[in-house]
């Protein structure tokens, strides 16, 4: 992965103060990693004041946890749009390989 240089980062943790308060060196590390890299963060709604302030987001996307399957689909296709080089959930990493 030494060559990998993306262009847009997404890192999902929807739930779990203490995990999504973990993640914060993890974000800062990635960010020092990809300095020119975009990195967004999608959160619960619930969590998300946690993040807005972190200066190594670059832009926080906000999961309403009672939208059901109307803001899942929102989401979803929010995400697909953005044609993320990468997303890192549950701590692994997934990325498109080059075409």
């Amino acid at each position: 992965m030494s060559n990998f240089k993306p262009r847009k980062l997404l890192v999902v943790r929807l739930s779990s103060l203490g995990d999504i308060l973990l993640t914060t060196p993890f974000i800062r590390a990635l960010k020092r990693r990809f300095p020119h890299s975009r990195l967004d963060y999608l959160t619960g709604s619930r969590y998300h004041e946690l993040l807005q302030n972190n200066p190594h987001i670059d832009h926080l996307i906000i999961m309403d946890e009672s939208g059901g399957k109307k803001e899942i689909r929102s989401i979803a296709e929010r995400i697909k749009s953005e044609n993320y080089d990468a997303f890192i959930g549950k701590w692994r990493w997934r990325y498109r390989l080059p075409q």
